[in-house]
């Protein structure tokens, strides 16, 4: 199998992209994303490394597409002692019972259904039944790449967002695409950077696309091929003039950018302003995590015409690569701290998003975290 994979890492550069895209149509290349992922990974063959002035040991969760390399990347670092697990296996409960370890990181795989569920179930196992410390939290996992779960936590709490209905029913789906004044989105479920996503401007399309989830599934682009989405859609109203930020806190630190559009989208059109991020929107996104305690996360907020602040996606474990940093102000990198008694915002200046900010979360999780549950 590992030959195999080899040629076609060989031979993928002479392959022209229009036809790799066709064959990604027609064939599942899983286990050659997997394996291309594992040659990337630096710290693929660690498993474990004991720091002798470590006070903590963390589980490290492995993820299929290798992920959790920068959770490893943040504990060399640091020096934090850490041992990588596979919960996937299915002797995964005497694995987490031996592991000895004081928390547990987590970045699920987000990109494949069946796994996606393995993540979400055995998370679930580990902190509500078992009682171990997961680091994110469950319930901020419990929406990661769940549009429709999300929709429905933002419409319970209150928080403003972006009008958004979800059918399970097709007729109801039809008769609403027939009626909706355009354009409007329909969304699939899951999907990362504007795949699944379509804008709406005739009403034939959203017709047509209705009519296909419901009776053959689709897919978001990139997806597998047999990996397909049916039976449920999501619609959303369309916006067409507001700005897009991307504010993160990880522990007590915020960093942000604006996001810039390209055609239709802000969302994977991979170019963005480093602008020091309006107090008003550091504050919607500070006053949330603080009521519901919650301590990862990545917010993409819309800024209306009208000045309206709505969230339009919440992500509890993100990428850092474009950009790298994710807050610039006056031509410096940095963070920003709240600080509680002043009532103010303070800028302290450093790099901050090292390993997808996966730095801040293992800080935070031996710093503030287990010094709170264990009390040690």
């Amino acid at each position: 199998m590992i030959n195999k994979l080899d040629k076609m890492a060989t031979i993928k550069p002479l392959v022209p992209k229009s036809v790799r895209s066709i064959i990604r149509k027609k064939i599942s290349l899983l286990n050659y994303d997997i394996y291309t992922a594992f040659t990337k990974n630096p710290y693929a063959h660690l498993t474990e490394h004991n720091f002798s002035n470590s006070k903590y040991k963390l589980c490290i969760i492995k993820e299929f597409f290798h992920s959790h390399k920068h959770c490893i990347a943040a504990c060399e670092e640091l020096s934090v002692s850490y041992k990588v697990i596979d919960i996937s296996t299915h002797n995964w409960v005497d694995i987490v019972k031996n592991s000895k370890c004081d928390a547990f990181l987590i970045w699920p795989t987000a990109a494949f259904t069946p796994w996606r569920k393995m993540f979400d179930d055995r998370a679930f196992v580990l902190e509500k039944i078992m009682n171990k410390v997961i680091y994110p939290t469950y319930s901020e996992l419990w929406y990661y790449e769940f549009k429709d779960r999300l929709s429905y936590w933002l419409e319970a709490n209150n928080i403003p967002h972006p009008k958004t209905w979800v059918f399970y029913n097709f007729d109801e789906a039809l008769n609403f695409v027939k009626k909706s004044p355009l354009p409007f989105v329909i969304k699939l479920n899951t999907g990362a950077s504007a795949s699944g996503v379509w804008v709406i401007r005739e009403r034939k399309k959203g017709i047509k696309l209705v009519k296909k989830i419901f009776r053959k599934g689709l897919k978001p682009r990139r997806w597998y091929p047999h990996d397909v989405q049916f039976h449920s859609i999501l619609i959303q109203e369309y916006l067409s003039d507001f700005e897009e930020w991307r504010i993160a806190r990880v522990g007590y630190s915020y960093v942000g950018y604006r996001k810039e559009k390209v055609g239709d989208f802000h969302s994977g059109s991979g170019r963005w302003s480093w602008l020091d991020p309006p107090k008003e929107i550091l504050n919607m996104v500070r006053g949330i995590t603080d009521k519901f305690g919650i301590t990862s996360m990545s917010f993409d907020i819309f800024r209306t015409k009208d000045n309206k602040l709505l969230v339009s996606e919440m992500q509890t474990v993100f990428g850092a690569s474009k950009p790298a940093e994710y807050l610039k102000v006056n031509g410096k990198f940095g963070r920003y701290i709240y600080d509680y008694e002043k009532g103010r915002w303070i800028f302290e200046e450093g790099e901050f998003c090292k390993n997808h900010l996966c730095n801040l979360r293992v800080e935070y999780v031996v710093n503030h975290l287990l010094p709170e549950k264990l009390g040690k």
